[in-house]
């Protein structure tokens, strides 16, 4: 317990001190383990996760709650309501100048309508339901401050999980 009061913590801080300006992937990370450590507090070991993070990647730039907000859609949507233990795996890799990240699970996963409407709701600036907007909020985010050709891509199989894609330029910080 002791354990997770101080995840819960080091994400709260994380979320109150998080501003609009690029941080290292490596601090992104630091923030979606401390929410996966949490989650497994809660579910136990219903909910497994990997991370897969080639070096030159950790010092990328990357929006502030870009994976979070993901990772956490894929818990709740994804795994929440599985049965039997869910899988989370992240990989981010550089190709060219060019990062990779994917967030991937054996969850739930939508059928083709379903998936269709998330990837319309993408570009949507409004959704009446209130549905889908921490993904749309990334998706918006990331072509606002990277351009257009950056952003989500989205995969999935009802009853064999998702998979998101996140395109973002491979910008290291540079250390004055």
């Amino acid at each position: 317990i002791s354990e997770t009061v101080q995840m819960l913590g080091k994400l709260m801080r994380n979320y109150l001190e998080v501003g609009s300006e690029p941080v290292r992937v490596a601090s992104e990370l630091d923030t979606v383990k401390s929410y996966l450590e949490i989650q497994k507090f809660r579910y136990g070991d219903r909910i497994n996760y990997t991370i897969e993070i080639d070096e030159e990647c950790r010092n990328c730039r990357i929006l502030p709650l870009t994976i979070q907000p993901i990772v956490e859609n894929a818990v709740i949507h994804g795994l929440e309501g599985k049965e039997d233990t869910g899988n989370i795996h992240i990989n981010i890799h550089k190709e060219n100048s060019i990062m990779h990240i994917s967030i991937a699970d054996d969850g739930l996963g939508m059928n083709e309508s379903g998936l269709q409407r998330l990837l319309q709701s993408l570009n949507e600036m409004e959704n009446d339901s209130g549905k889908r907007i921490g993904l749309r909020n990334v998706h918006q985010r990331i072509k606002l401050y990277y351009g257009l050709e950056y952003g989500l891509a989205i995969s999935s199989k009802e009853n064999f999980g998702a998979r998101i894609d996140i395109l973002l330029p491979a910008e290291e910080f540079r250390d004055a």
